[in-house]
């Protein structure tokens, strides 16, 4: 029997150790069998395939340096060679094998490490991070836990407690990876990290853990790290690739970047929404760690950065981050310096943003790191020099950075802890940058939304008060920036006091409207009209209640004397309840959110439900527009207890459903039988997937209809021909690899005519718009520039239906027909500009899009798409299309938010108003010269109207007078079907509650309510 060539050996022991079951040549040698089966391998003989040809040599491919060439090992801690089957990054590890080691260490050294897991993912995978630290800190983790907590709240410790904790206290260091799943060396670093201190025998690392309490999260992502682990399996062949355009580096959509559900999990500390977070957040707020690193991976032609940042860098960071980001780089340039290592800071990374994973911990006193390494996802991958950059070098950086990081945290603790200290005392002080200013939420029937945001607050650990009765304060500020003059606080409300010992990020996360300093300003004016983009690296708007849809007000005072700690309201009875003995009905109010989701799962358990699209009163019981009714008539036929199927339903959700003795409306309010209970079609949904959906908006509406619907659905191929007659409703994400293929379109075009409901959102509802499409009659701004004449008539028409005032009653009842008569455009004085001048504004204006600003915009409250959403209604608005509705188009919500000027009479558009003549008949010389009116944009404001635009974020006037009017969701009927259009991601982060609750009213109750005939499979 021949032996096995070595680097066939090799290849097939690193590189498919994972496989369940492994093919290999006859020929595999009796040693080779043995290591292959004691790694779990199924060896299965193969008589018929020829041996492969073996690569050419590579030099570079294998860069075989110690991570820690001078260190002493204990022989009772297992290798990673060992536990793995290769050495600590040979190759990328999986989250079981990553797993497996922490156990075995744990397990092999009680006396320098403890395993703990925080979280589990979507897919059921645990997350987990080592303690380490010497045996006298490991006795005594709780009493570090426990002095950490007093002095995270500096008003309950005297100085001398709080100097006597500092210097008894070890700090505490964080070190978490691989948060972006295909950005693989991070968690490979993790384990050399965890390796090196664990089993060390060197008297720096024994002195080192002795003077600090290390916390290592290897992998904060293992769903997407194990998703791009199996795409490189899969693009992997019989010899490396160096090439980093290679399957074998990139992987596929929607790649490992984002978590189950496609979020980017670096941007979720502020909201929260996956329990990977919010199992780090708990964490880390019972460590209260001093540095907090976040290790990633960018381009791999790239080097490597670290912190600090540079401008904008976040306003509510404390002032001494700068100080320790500068100390923190010094000791990381140095060591990278010793290996002959280039790296930079700054550049492209900004700190703008307050919700990255290494932002987040500096509001709470942390210093916080960012690692980026050039990002090689195995093998090695060939550099502009020509050198070839190793996975296991790439990792290797890591390392150092890590190390240097720890290195630097040993030799300044008791200074650590003390700007730990300081941070939150002067978030405290009487005299501090939060005093004087408290955030009050305003009550809503809202309820679980509400919950929502009181949950977050309380993960984050805000500190809560709440006042029960109505009083006074003395001026306040709204969200679109206005001054209040002596508002009443209504009882209920909830008051977030900024001086508080988070007071840092308590500022960071519900300050209304943080403002971009002057030269970071100026820098990024500078970079759009030289290089025509943005250097902001993500949204410059994030205000909590403005993204949660609730009304919010800033005090300039202290919580007032009335004010108690918030304790949650005891809710009503929940559950379908009412003493009615046989009930005609039970309703639920539409003004939660909650109750689409009651609606849609009582549908898909078989109940007929019916939805109102006005406020109604039975029973001297109000209830909102949206809400849903059940009545007993629709549903005789059910093959269950029907009330029984309700509480159930309700109960699952918190809700109450309230029985209805009778159907008879109050006065002109409606009644039960009339046209304004609109009954349901039960949703059959089908989302459209890869093919060049962008992973965030697939992922955004996936996790809505998993978590917040709770409904079944389909998540089809844009790549296959599915059958849609399955479905009545299609949403269709913003794209990023293109346009649809033009079959797709022809098929849903038939589907919509059919009776389908079709949503699409971003760039996919741009090109519904198209004129080619022939499927909408909405347009997108550049389309239409030779007619902005109709569609400013439109933003007037839907105006003056909405808050426009009655001609005179004289002129009303007049017997005469009479001269005079004034049309609403004649308040214009001039028309648009020419379209070649027009669409070079257009052009103009489109440079200054924003990253992401929210705005405030109007609602069309006698729509059912609009069902719980109030104005102003914020909306993030984006680099996305612009769309134009006119004549035909239903515009739900637009850009905008207009209100009457104080003081003026609305009598601009009254017939009796007299008007000037512009016939043509008048000679040339005594016609006046045309001039443009004065215009937000391309359309002038309805008569004594001003607009509120932007309510918080970068939003430069370019971009205003780009956006204001326009479209921000469209519906419009198509054949027995409809088109619902959103401008941007109504369900940005699974944070925009707001917007999404329009996608939910679209998705649930657009079969019912716009579409004219369902579709039958």
């Amino acid at each position: 029997m021949k032996m096995m060539k070595p680097w066939l050996a090799d290849y097939v022991l690193s590189h498919h150790a994972d496989r369940v079951t492994q093919i290999v040549p006859q020929c595999l040698a009796a040693p080779l069998v043995a290591s292959a089966m004691a790694l779990g391998l199924c060896i299965a003989p193969c008589q018929e395939r020829a041996t492969p040809l073996p690569p050419t040599e590579l030099a570079g491919l294998r860069w075989t340096n110690a991570f820690f060439p001078d260190a002493t090992y204990r022989a009772t801690v297992p290798t990673g060679e060992s536990l793995l089957g290769y050495p600590i990054g040979h190759r990328a590890a999986n989250s079981t094998e990553i797993e497996k080691c922490l156990k075995a260490w744990a397990a092999a050294a009680p006396d320098r490490a403890r395993f703990v897991e925080y979280a589990r993912s979507y897919e059921e995978r645990p997350l987990h991070y080592l303690i380490v630290t010497a045996p006298k800190n490991l006795s005594r983790l709780e009493e570090i836990q426990s002095g950490m907590a007093k002095l995270e709240d500096p008003r309950k410790l005297s100085e001398a407690e709080a100097k006597k904790l500092i210097e008894t206290l070890v700090p505490v260091a964080w070190l978490g990876y691989t948060i972006h799943g295909d950005e693989t060396e991070g968690s490979d670093a993790a384990l050399a990290v965890l390796y090196h201190l664990i089993a060390a025998e060197n008297p720096d690392v024994t002195k080192l853990l002795e003077e600090v309490v290390v916390i290592i999260d290897p992998l904060q992502n293992p769903d997407g790290r194990d998703r791009f682990l199996k795409m490189i399996a899969e693009s992997r062949g019989t010899t490396p690739s160096v090439d980093d355009q290679s399957l074998q580096h990139t992987g596929y959509d929607a790649r490992g970047r984002g978590n189950h559900y496609f979020f980017d999990l670096n941007r979720d500390p502020l909201f929260g929404v996956h329990p990977e977070t919010r199992g780090r957040m708990n964490a880390v707020a019972r460590w209260n760690p001093v540095l907090v690193v976040d290790a990633h991976g960018m381009g791999p032609q790239e080097t490597h950065l670290f912190s600090p940042p540079r401008e904008p860098v976040n306003l509510h960071f404390p002032a001494s981050d700068a100080q320790w980001g500068r100390l923190f780089a010094r000791d990381q340039a140095a060591a990278f310096d010793r290996h002959g290592l280039v790296y930079y800071h700054g550049e492209w990374n900004e700190g703008w943003y307050p919700g990255y994973t290494d932002s987040w911990p500096v509001f709470r006193g942390a210093v916080g790191i960012l690692y980026e390494q050039a990002r090689i996802a195995e093998d090695g991958v060939r550099r502009p020099e020509g050198r070839i950059l190793s996975y296991r070098e790439s990792v290797f950086h890591h390392v150092i950075g890590s190390m240097a990081n720890l290195k630097t945290v040993q030799a300044n603790g008791k200074h650590l802890l003390e700007n730990f200290y300081n941070t939150r005392q002067r978030a405290c002080a009487a005299d501090g940058p939060y005093a004087n200013r408290t955030f009050a939420v305003l009550p809503t029937a809202n309820r679980s939304r509400l919950d929502k945001f009181v949950k977050l607050s309380q993960l984050h650990g805000f500190e809560l008060f709440q006042v029960s009765s109505e009083f006074t304060a003395a001026n306040a500020t709204d969200q679109l920036g206005s001054e209040l003059k002596d508002p009443k606080i209504p009882a209920g409300t909830i008051l977030i006091p900024n001086r508080q010992p988070l007071g840092h990020l308590v500022a960071a996360a519900l300050e209304f409207d943080t403002r971009i300093p002057d030269k970071a300003l100026e820098d990024e004016r500078q970079e759009i009209l030289r290089n025509g983009g943005s250097r902001i690296y993500d949204t410059t708007a994030w205000n909590l209640t403005m993204m949660f849809g609730l009304e919010a007000l800033t005090l300039p005072m202290e919580l007032p004397d009335a004010a108690q700690p918030f304790k949650p309201a005891e809710r009503e009875e929940i559950g379908a309840v009412g003493v009615v003995k046989s009930p005609v009905a039970y309703a639920i109010d539409g003004a939660d959110d909650l109750s689409v989701t009651a609606a849609a799962r009582m549908m898909e358990r078989g109940l007929q439900v019916r939805a109102a699209e006005k406020a109604f009163e039975f029973d001297g019981q109000q209830f909102a527009r949206g809400s849903v009714v059940i009545t007993r008539l629709d549903n005789r036929s059910f093959a269950g207890d029907w009330r029984t199927t309700i509480d159930a339903t309700v109960r699952e959700l918190r809700l109450r459903a309230v029985a209805i003795r009778s159907g008879l409306g109050e006065g002109d309010l409606p009644d039960l039988g009339g046209e304004h209970f609109k009954r349901l079609e039960p949703p059959r949904i089908a989302l459209l997937s890869r093919g060049g959906s962008s992973p965030l908006a697939l992922g955004e509406a996936w996790f809505f209809l998993d978590h917040e619907l709770g409904i079944r659905h389909a998540r089809i191929n844009v790549e296959g021909s599915p059958d849609l007659s399955r479905y009545n409703v299609v949403v269709v994400p913003e794209r990023f690899g293109g346009p649809l293929p033009g079959s797709w379109t022809n098929r849903l075009k038939d589907w919509v005519r059919a009776g389908g409901t079709l949503i699409a959102m971003g760039s996919s509802a741009a090109q519904f718009a198209d004129e080619k499409a022939d499927l909408s009659k909405v347009r997108v701004l550049p389309e239409v520039l030779n007619k902005l004449g109709d569609y400013e008539l439109a933003v007037f028409r839907e105006w003056l239906a909405r808050d426009g005032d009655l001609p005179p009653a004289d002129a009303v009842w007049s017997h005469k027909a009479t001269p005079g008569l004034k049309y609403p455009w004649q308040s214009i004085d001039g028309a648009h500009a020419e379209e070649k001048e027009l669409k070079k504004r257009d052009a103009w204006l489109n440079l200054f899009m924003p990253q992401g600003a929210l705005v405030a915009a109007r609602v069309d409250a006698k729509h059912w798409l609009t069902f719980g959403c109030e104005e102003p209604l914020p909306v993030l608005a984006l680099r996305n299309p612009v769309l134009m509705a006119g004549e035909g188009v239903e515009v739900p919500v637009r850009l905008g938010y207009l209100t009457k000027v104080e003081g003026k009479p609305a009598d601009a558009a009254k017939t009796d108003a007299p008007i000037k003549s512009d016939s043509s008949d008048k000679p040339d010389a005594d016609k006046k010269e045309k001039k443009e009116p004065p215009r937000v944009g391309w359309s002038a404001l309805p008569p004594d109207t001003e607009m509120h635009l932007r309510m918080s974020g970068l939003l430069w006037p370019e971009a205003t007078h780009r956006l204001a009017n326009s479209a921000y969701v469209t519906r419009e009927s198509v054949g027995r079907g409809q088109i619902i259009l959103f401008a941007t991601r109504p369900t940005f982060r699974a944070a925009t509650l707001g917007p999404a609750r329009i996608i939910l009213n679209a998705m649930i109750y657009g079969p019912g309510y716009g579409a004219a005939q369902p579709i039958r499979p």
